[in-house]
C-alpha cells in the first residue's frame, strides 16, 4: 500500500466512519505497548502532572470571610489557583505534545523510537508546532464560544418571556445560570468545527506547516463524520472509566491511578482516530518515507 494514498489536492474524500472506528480500536489494542514504548517518558510526565494537579487542586478551598460578598470570594479563589493552573497547564500541554507527536508518527509512518534514547523525550520543531497549533485552536474556540452564546442567550430570554411571562423582578436570580448554560452550549456547538481544525495536529507531526486554513479546505464535507468518529471512539471507554471511577471514589489513590490510566488510553484512542482520519481525508505527503511498516497500514480491516 502506498503512503501517498490520501485525497489528491483539490479533491474531497469522505471519511469511512465505521471502518475507521474499527481500525482505531483494533490498532490501539494490538499496538498498545508499542504506543507506550514510543513515548513512555512523555506518558509518565503527563500522568505525573495530571496526578499532581488533582492533588494540588484538592488542597485549595474558597477563602472565607464574613465581610466578603460571593463575587469577592470567587474572585479571590480564582486569583489563588490561577498561578498553579497555568503552571500545570503548560507542563501538561508540553507533555501531551511530545506524547501525541510520537503516537501520530507511529500510527502513520511506523516510527517506533523517537527522542532521547528512543524514549519519546524530545521537544523539537514538530512538538513546538503541535503545541502552537493546539493553542491556536483553543484560543479560537475560547473566543468564538462566548460570541455564539450571545444569540443563544438572547433567544432563550425572548422565548422564556413569550412562553411564561415571568416576573422580571427575579431577573438577576436566573440570568447568570442562563448565561453560563448558553456559554456551555456555545462551546459544545463548536466541537465539530474544532475537530475539523484538529486535523492539523497529525499534519504538523509529520513535518507539515501549522496551516489550519489548508487543512480546513481539505477536510470539507467531513465535519460531522469526524464528530461521529470521535464519539464512537471515546464515548464508550469514557463511560466505562467513569463508572469504574465512581465505584473506586472512596479510595482516592485508586481513583487517581484509574484516572491516569483512563487519560492515557483515551489519549491513544483520540490521537489514533485523528491519525486515521487525516490519512483518509488529507492523505500523507507524497514525499513521506515510512520508517517501518506503519501501524495504520498493518491494522486496516479487510
Amino acid at each position: 500500500m502506498s503512503f501517498a494514498y490520501g485525497a489528491a489536492e483539490g479533491l474531497t474524500r469522505k471519511l469511512p466512519v465505521f471502518s475507521a472506528a474499527r481500525e482505531v480500536y483494533a490498532g490501539v489494542i494490538r499496538h498498545f505497548w508499542d504506543l507506550l514504548r514510543a513515548a513512555w517518558i512523555p506518558v509518565l510526565l503527563v500522568v505525573a502532572v495530571r496526578s499532581y494537579a488533582e492533588f494540588r487542586f484538592a488542597q485549595f478551598a474558597p477563602p472565607s470571610g464574613l465581610d466578603s460578598t460571593p463575587d469577592e470570594v470567587m474572585r479571590a479563589y480564582f486569583m489563588t489557583i490561577l498561578p498553579t493552573f497555568l503552571e500545570i497547564g503548560i507542563f501538561l500541554w508540553v507533555g501531551w505534545a511530545m506524547m501525541a507527536v510520537a503516537f501520530h508518527r507511529f500510527v502513520l509512518i511506523g516510527e517506533k523510537t523517537r527522542g532521547l534514547g528512543g524514549t519519546g523525550l524530545i521537544f523539537g520543531r514538530k512538538e513546538l508546532l503541535y503545541f502552537w497549533s493546539a493553542l491556536k485552536i483553543f484560543v479560537i474556540w475560547a473566543l468564538s464560544a462566548p460570541v455564539l452564546s450571545i444569540p443563544i442567550l438572547v433567544g432563550s430570554i425572548y422565548a422564556y418571556d413569550r412562553l411564561y411571562h415571568p416576573d422580571w423582578n427575579t431577573f438577576d436570580a436566573w440570568i447568570m445560570p442562563a448565561a453560563v448554560l448558553a456559554d456551555v452550549i456555545g462551546w459544545v456547538v463548536l466541537v465539530p468545527l474544532v475537530l475539523r481544525a484538529a486535523l492539523v495536529l497529525p499534519h504538523v507531526s509529520l513535518g507539515g506547516e501549522s496551516n489550519i486554513r489548508y487543512i480546513w479546505r481539505r477536510a470539507e464535507g467531513n465535519t460531522w463524520r469526524l464528530l461521529v468518529l470521535m464519539l464512537l471512539v471515546t464515548m464508550l471507554p469514557a463511560l466505562l472509566f467513569f463508572a469504574i471511577a465512581f465505584i473506586s471514589a472512596p479510595v482516592p489513590l485508586a481513583a487517581t491511578a484509574l484516572g491516569a490510566v483512563a487519560y492515557v488510553i483515551l489519549g491513544m484512542l483520540s490521537t489514533t482516530a485523528l491519525s486515521v482520519a487525516y490519512r483518509e481525508i488529507v492523505g500523507l505527503p507524497s514525499d513521506t518515507v515510512p520508517v517501518v511498516r506503519a501501524a495504520s497500514e498493518d491494522i486496516q480491516p479487510a
